[in-house]
């Protein structure tokens, strides 16, 4: 009984540092283990990958907003907004 309860301490202990300091870019959730929603990236998910990145859901990378497959013609840069 005494490990369950220095496993839910520790466990407790753990998500409030998380919450105090936040995640960090590309990542969300109690643990910040959960990577952003897709179309999301940075710092609390709260950017939208650019809409000229390339494909059907202009998916980018959940840390720097990367477009996945490149950009649409037209569009450069690494987040296709240039």
């Amino acid at each position: 009984m005494w490990m369950v309860l220095v496993t839910r301490a520790v466990n407790q202990a753990i998500k409030m540092l998380y919450v105090h300091r936040g995640c960090d870019p590309g990542y969300q959730g109690a643990l910040c283990t959960k990577e952003c929603e897709r179309r999301t990236h940075g710092e609390n998910c709260s950017l939208t990958c650019s809409e000229y990145c390339k494909g059907e859901d202009n998916s980018c990378d959940n840390v720097d907003g990367t477009c996945d497959q490149g950009c649409d013609p037209g569009y450069q840069g690494a987040q296709c907004r240039q």
